[in-house]
């Protein structure tokens, strides 16, 4: 009756996993609600409630804290693009179904042997619009057909040098805590991630080695 949108770190989690979050500002919209909730579901009434609201504080800053130093501004920028281009789709798929469906009613209201100036009209826009969305199509399959066509390099990698991280990064965090592991993954995933279009893999092989040998 409370709180009109419950949120909890379980939950935070879960939309990670099944990548519900394009972008960075959505989850940090869900990971808001947490400590928004916190304070709206506790007022200041009595030692209790100020402890939680203390607590509920101390979340949002280091939720800030952690997006202000970790975050990879490259990151977020494709986040954004991808967001952008999801939305462009969206629009194409509407564009196309908005198209079909006012062909459908035209036919199905109007004799094809109509020759009224409205109707006339209404045919000329017709295959403009139809003309336009072919032209968008062919453009898109040349995009895509360029993309194929283009060569893409060899894969550099040492794979004995990728055991030997992989062997010493399991000694190195053999008594580790859960706590201490995820944020070992979230290292080494940002190290892959600044290297992803890199076909040579020797510079992330050296950053990944150091960060193994700085982890404690």
């Amino acid at each position: 009756m409370v709180i009109q949108k419950p949120m909890d770190l379980s939950t935070l989690l879960y939309n990670i996993d099944e990548h519900k979050y394009v972008t960075v500002d959505e989850f940090m919209s869900d990971a808001d609600l947490i400590w928004q909730n916190a304070l709206e579901y506790n007022p200041d009434r009595d030692p209790a409630d100020r402890h939680i609201r203390h607590r509920a504080c101390a979340l949002k800053d280091t939720m800030r804290v952690i997006i202000r130093d970790e975050l990879d501004k490259d990151f977020q920028r494709i986040c954004e693009e991808i967001r952008e281009s999801r939305l462009d789709r969206a629009l194409s798929h509407r564009g196309r179904a908005t198209l079909e469906l006012t062909n459908g009613f035209y036919n199905s209201v109007f004799p094809r042997n109509s020759t009224g100036p409205q109707q006339r009209q209404r045919k000329t826009e017709m295959r403009t619009n139809k003309a336009v969305f072919e032209q968008m199509q062919q453009f898109n399959k040349n995009r895509s057909e360029e993309s194929v066509d283009e060569q893409t390099p060899d894969l550099v990698v040492d794979h004995k040098k990728l055991k030997e991280l992989l062997s010493r990064a399991i000694v190195k965090t053999e008594a580790a805590e859960v706590e201490t592991l995820e944020k070992f993954y979230a290292l080494l995933a940002q190290s892959i991630y600044r290297h992803r279009n890199n076909y040579n893999k020797t510079e992330l092989i050296k950053e990944m080695k150091k960060e193994i040998e700085n982890f404690s």
